[in-house]
């Protein structure tokens, strides 16, 4: 496993963004993030490089390794 997010809330005052998203990512499987706008994906993006913090959940990384943003890529 190099990632893992265990129930994953975040709101913005009275509005959920994410509740109770839990999923694992294992060594070379491929993953996409799909969603359409305001659905939470760069929020969850966010939450995982450690930019924003979830109001619940744990995120758990696999030791040595390091996540990052494209910078072509606009969140």
């Amino acid at each position: 496993m190099i990632l893992a997010c265990q129930n994953i809330s975040k709101a913005f005052g009275t509005t959920e963004i994410i509740k109770n998203a839990s999923f694992h990512i294992e060594e070379r499987e491929k993953t996409a993030l799909v969603g359409i706008n305001g659905a939470g994906k760069s929020t969850l993006l966010k939450i995982i490089i450690g930019e924003m913090r979830a109001d619940e959940g744990e995120v758990i990384l696999s030791k040595g390794r390091r996540w990052a943003i494209s910078p072509s890529i606009r969140i």
